[in-house]
């Protein structure tokens, strides 16, 4: 614990003694940690909250004692791991920066994979120190994802607009051409309102979120059907047009650009 190169390793060094101050650390966690190096582990909760895990995270992070307290960690981490969350919200940066601490490479892909297609901006880190490389890459992610399912929107828009995309069936070109114009002005009605045809978004997306834009497209864009044209309304063709993108799947902890931030 205090072999590291941080200030009280060296103080230690320097000067053969060393007090520690808990004053910029929460109390509860810190008492907790000094309480498992002590042996005292009778007075160790078998459960404690996810704000205080996180804490206790920062601290064991901070100052890399993680095996000492191992048993107890995971111990609290299978307590909470059940109820992981499935919206972006500060809870799940704080899993994200538990299963990052404590190594734990599922609730780290389940984690990342939440927060990419779920948050509706730029990932931060809410004060907890994430590494860079996890944000850089959880933001990249985010944005490359949303950016295929526009440019997969304008591709269809455009294609009816120059007759790439034309009526399927073998019928009058009147025909065709009246049911191809229906499909657009409908497609049009519901690009212009999603705000998402000019300007053309970019990254990073601000208010805009993988899973909200998927879910929206497929059941608000409705085009009435021409006789029984129905391979040719607008679901049918949104759903084809987006059926190669999928939300993200998750980062893999153990990624080459993270190892470099793995003490």
């Amino acid at each position: 614990m205090l072999g590291g190169s941080f200030r009280e390793a060296s103080t230690l060094r320097s000067d053969g003694h060393l007090r520690l101050s808990e004053a910029k650390w929460e109390a509860i966690p810190f008492l907790l940690i000094l309480r498992i190096l002590h042996g005292q582990t009778r007075a160790i909760p078998r459960k404690i909250s996810l704000k205080t895990l996180a804490q206790v995270a920062i601290l064991l992070d901070y100052y890399e004692c993680y095996e000492a307290v191992e048993v107890f960690t995971h111990m609290w981490i299978r307590a909470l791991e059940t109820k992981l969350p499935t919206t972006y919200n500060d809870d799940t940066l704080r899993w994200l920066f538990i299963s990052w601490v404590f190594d734990e490479r599922t609730i780290f892909k389940t984690i990342t994979a939440v927060i990419q297609a779920n948050c509706m901006g730029v990932v931060e880190s809410i004060g907890l120190p994430i590494p860079g490389a996890i944000l850089d890459a959880l933001n990249q992610g985010r944005s490359d994802c949303i950016g295929r399912i526009i440019d997969s929107l304008h591709d269809l828009f455009y294609g009816l607009v120059d007759g790439q995309f034309k009526c399927y069936y073998n019928e009058l070109e009147l025909v065709r051409t009246h049911c191809t114009y229906t499909v657009l002005g409908a497609f049009t009605t519901h690009i212009i309102r999603m705000q998402l045809l000019s300007p053309k978004p970019k990254s990073p997306f601000l208010g805009l979120g993988v899973n909200q834009l998927l879910t929206d497209c497929r059941s608000q864009m409705e085009s009435p059907r021409h006789g029984d044209h129905k391979d040719c309304v607008l679901t049918t063709r949104i759903a084809k047009q987006l059926k190669p993108i999928s939300a993200p799947v998750g980062l893999d902890i153990k990624r080459e650009e993270f190892a470099a931030h793995r003490k």
